[in-house]
């Protein structure tokens, strides 16, 4: 069973293969939800493929080190967000807003890396 509802009537298909983030490398998702939960539970964000030879995570691997060299705060910049069909940026809000998301938005960064969290549009709604 899978537990993310936007995700379950995809595994309802056969064959199902989920994205994984850090290598874009299509893995089948009998073998990607079992990693998927168990390496994030709560936000679904994991690395799913296994390189011949090592082991691989999303918060410990050179892969997820911030190529460019950019604190923190200047990836959280470049983060894309949606809210109902809109796309912006942390900057775009109001001061109160920036407040508010700056730590979910820094665990999603912890959790999927710089180069995923830039990569990617992450939706509010």
């Amino acid at each position: 069973c899978i537990p993310i509802k936007k995700m379950r009537y995809k595994g309802e298909y056969a064959p199902s293969d989920l994205l994984c983030p850090r290598h874009h490398v299509w893995v089948p998702a009998r073998t990607a939800l079992p990693r998927l939960l168990s390496q994030s539970p709560t936000h679904h964000c994991a690395v799913l493929f296994q390189p011949e030879g090592g082991a691989d995570s999303m918060s410990s691997d050179s892969d997820n080190a911030n190529p460019k060299g950019e604190d923190t705060g200047s990836v959280l910049e470049n983060m894309h967000l949606q809210l109902s069909g809109r796309q912006f940026g942390i900057r775009d809000l109001a001061p109160d807003g920036q407040t508010y998301l700056t730590p979910i938005l820094q665990t999603f960064l912890q959790h999927a890396g710089p180069v995923a969290s830039v990569d990617c549009i992450i939706d509010l709604g």
